[in-house]
C-alpha cells in the first residue's frame, strides 16, 4: 500500500511540475513545502559575489515551531558549482547555534545539488556512510532558502567538514587533510611521490615547521611502504600507518557511487592524530556520482573507478584487505533494500520543494554536460537512479567474488 501511495504522489507531482515553460517568480507565500526555511538578508541586500570575503548579514531560520535569528557572515563556496547559476554558499555565525537540533557550532554550508536534478546523492551517500564503520558523517537537512527577500530554492544545511568535538573528534593537535587537486593558492600543500595530486592541511591554519615535518614524513614513509614490492602482501605493514576499517569503507561507499573525485582527486579527507593512524573521511560530495556524469563511463554501473587510484590499487594487492572489502561490501550489499527506502522516502519528502526550486532554475530541463541525458520529470531521474544503483550493486558483487 505504501508503495502505491508513492507512486500516485509522484504522478501529481510530474503534472505540477514537468512544463519547463512554468513561472519562474515565486513569492515567500508560495513556499509551501514543509521544509524548515532560511532567510538570509545581505547588508543594503548586496549580492554575494565573492567565494574569499564574507559579507556581514542576518539569518533567521524557521524549523517547525522554533526561530532563530542571529548575525551571519556568509560568502560563495565550490569550484565549478560556483560557475553555475544557482550558487552554493558558506555560513559563519555569529555565535554558535544548534540548527537543525544538532549540536552548537558556528560553521555551516548550503549545498546547491544543482548538477543533481535528483538532488538526493549527497544526501544518499550521507546516509551510507551513517551506517558504516566511518566515525563522522556530516548531518545535513534540505531547507528552503530566501536570500535578500527572493526565493532561491531548495538546499541542503550542512554541517562543514572540521575538527571539533561534535565533528572530528581529534585533539587540537591533529591534522585535518585532504587530497586536493584543486588546491588554491596560498593554502599548506605538499606533494607524496604516487599520489597525483597534493595533499592539503586544512587544520591547523597555521603548522610549525615540526609539525609540517611530521606528517609529510608520515605520508611519504607510507607511499614507499606501499610500492616497496616485499611489502605489497605483508598487510602488517601498512597496517602500522592506516586505519583499516576508515579505508575499506570509504573506498566501498565511494566506489558504489563510482564518484568521480574519490580517484583521488579532491574532497578526498583524511585526518591523523600523532601517534595514531591515518584515517580516511569523512565522505563529501557526490552530486555527480551514482551514475550522474556521462565522462569516462561514470554513468556505466560497470567498471572500478576508485581501485584505479594509486594506493588502493597498492592495497588490493593484500589478501587481507580484499576479505575485509568482500565482508563489508557485503554488509552495504545486505543494506540495498534500505537504501533504496531512503531514497524513496527523501523523494517524498521533497515533492513539493522540487516543485518550487524547478519553477525556480528549471533544473531538470537543462544539460549540464554534453553528453547528458536529460529525463526532464522528476520520478524518471529518482528511478533512472536508483536502477543504475541496483545494477551497480549486482556488477560489484560479481566482480568481488571473483576476488
Amino acid at each position: 500500500m505504501k508503495k502505491l501511495l508513492v507512486i500516485v504522489f509522484m504522478i501529481g507531482f510530474i503534472v505540477a511540475c514537468g512544463d519547463k515553460n512554468a513561472h519562474t517568480t515565486m513569492t515567500i507565500q508560495d513556499i509551501k513545502a514543509d521544509l524548515p526555511i532560511v532567510f538570509i538578508n545581505t547588508e543594503k541586500e548586496k549580492d554575494i559575489t565573492s567565494r574569499t570575503i564574507y559579507q556581514r548579514a542576518i539569518l533567521k531560520f524557521e524549523n517547525d515551531s522554533s526561530v532563530f535569528e542571529d548575525t551571519v557572515f556568509i560568502k560563495g563556496r565550490g569550484n565549478s558549482s560556483w560557475r553555475k547559476p544557482k550558487k552554493s554558499y558558506r555560513l559563519k555565525l555569529k555565535r554558535k547555534a544548534a540548527l537543525l537540533n544538532y549540536d552548537k557550532d558556528k560553521s555551516w554550508v548550503l549545498i546547491s545539488n544543482y548538477k543533481d536534478k535528483t538532488m538526493l546523492r549527497n544526501h544518499i551517500a550521507f546516509y551510507m556512510s551513517s551506517i558504516s564503520n566511518l566515525e563522522y558523517t556530516p548531518k545535513s537537512q534540505f531547507v528552503e532558502l530566501v536570500l535578500n527577500n527572493q526565493y532561491y530554492g531548495t538546499y541542503q544545511l550542512c554541517e562543514r567538514i572540521k575538527i571539533d568535538k561534535h565533528r572530528i573528534n581529534i585533539s587540537k593537535d591533529g591534522y585535518l587533510l585532504e587530497i586536493d587537486g584543486k588546491a588554491k593558492k596560498g593554502e599548506t600543500t605538499f606533494r607524496v611521490e604516487h599520489l597525483r595530486h597534493p595533499v592539503n592541511i586544512k587544520e591547523p591554519s597555521y603548522i610549525s615547521n615540526n609539525k609540517l615535518k611530521y606528517i609529510i614524513d608520515y605520508f611519504r614513509e607510507l607511499d614507499h611502504i606501499l610500492y616497496t614490492p616485499e611489502n605489497q602482501t605483508t598487510f602488517e605493514q601498512w597496517e602500522k600507518y592506516l586505519d583499516v576499517d576508515s579505508f575499506v569503507d570509504w573506498y566501498l561507499i565511494n566506489e558504489i557511487a563510482k564518484n568521480v573525485d574519490a580517484n583521488f582527486h579532491t574532497s578526498c579527507f583524511m585526518y591523523l592524530e600523532p601517534g595514531g593512524k591515518l584515517k580516511m573521511g569523512p565522505i563529501w560530495d557526490f552530486d555527480r556520482a551514482f551514475g550522474n556524469n556521462p565522462r569516462k563511463d561514470l554513468d556505466k554501473p560497470n567498471g572500478f573507478h576508485v581501485r584505479r587510484n594509486t594506493w588502493f590499487d597498492q592495497l588490493f594487492h593484500s589478501p587481507i584487505f580484499v576479505a575485509k572489502i568482500k565482508e563489508r561490501f557485503n554488509y552495504f550489499y545486505n543494506h540495498k533494500a534500505d537504501i533504496m527506502l531512503e531514497i524513496n522516502t527523501q523523494a517524498n519528502q521533497l515533492n513539493k520543494a522540487i516543485c518550487n526550486n524547478e519553477k525556480k532554475w528549471h533544473i531538470l530541463y537543462t544539460d549540464e554536460m554534453p553528453d547528458d541525458t536529460t529525463l526532464k520529470q522528476y520520478n524518471k531521474e529518482v528511478k533512472w537512479m536508483k536502477k543504475w544503483l541496483d545494477k551497480r550493486f549486482e556488477w560489484l558483487r560479481a566482480e568481488f567474488n571473483k576476488l
